[in-house]
């Protein structure tokens, strides 16, 4: 309200984004080696100890007898933080009994990706006399990113929009409002 009092001017926008997919530039991949008692795996991945707890539980092997490789990422935007192109790597790769090179298609990778939630933001921001933004007000409408993924609901993130995300700290009356549409 205070700044409202001090305003020069007043900008609002609406931003609707769709339901997305990641669509990775580069194709899930992973390559599994998997002898007696240890696995050897190559798979660019964004967190590889969730990879490696997939691994485990498909193998049984104990944590010393796994080795992961992580090449650099060809862009996994959130995408390469599920592991279910390692699982099917490591169930060929016992079923065959061989190493496996798996690669999905560009079709795979969007069917079998998780969608980002539809999502709308409303932005209203007020700029004081010195060219400066005084306030910000933000509101998010959408499921969280978690929705969908194996997470249990009393698990999924509070919010999609954190407290101290930018612009906070740089704007003097700052508020951020998200509402969960899961």
């Amino acid at each position: 309200k205070a700044a409202n009092r001090k305003a020069a001017r007043r900008v609002e926008a609406t931003y609707v984004q769709p339901w997305l997919a990641h669509a990775t530039p580069e194709p899930m991949n992973c390559l599994v080696r998997l002898d007696k008692d240890q696995a050897t795996l190559v798979v660019p991945t964004q967190a590889p100890k969730q990879a490696w707890s997939v691994v485990q539980r498909l193998t049984g092997l104990a944590p010393d007898r796994i080795a992961i490789e992580v090449p650099r990422v060809g862009g996994g935007y959130g995408r390469r933080l599920d592991h279910d192109y390692v699982a099917e790597a490591v169930m060929l790769a016992k079923a065959v009994d061989k190493p496996v090179r798996l690669m999905w298609t560009r079709e795979q990778g969007l069917t079998h990706d998780y969608y980002r939630s539809g999502t709308v933001h409303k932005i209203k921001a007020i700029i004081g006399r010195k060219r400066r933004v005084i306030a910000w007000d933000q509101r998010m409408a959408s499921a969280s990113a978690l929705t969908g993924r194996g997470v249990a609901a009393d698990r999924l993130w509070t919010s999609e929009v954190a407290a101290d995300q930018l612009p906070a700290g740089l704007v003097p009356a700052y508020r951020s409002d998200w509402y969960s549409l899961a």
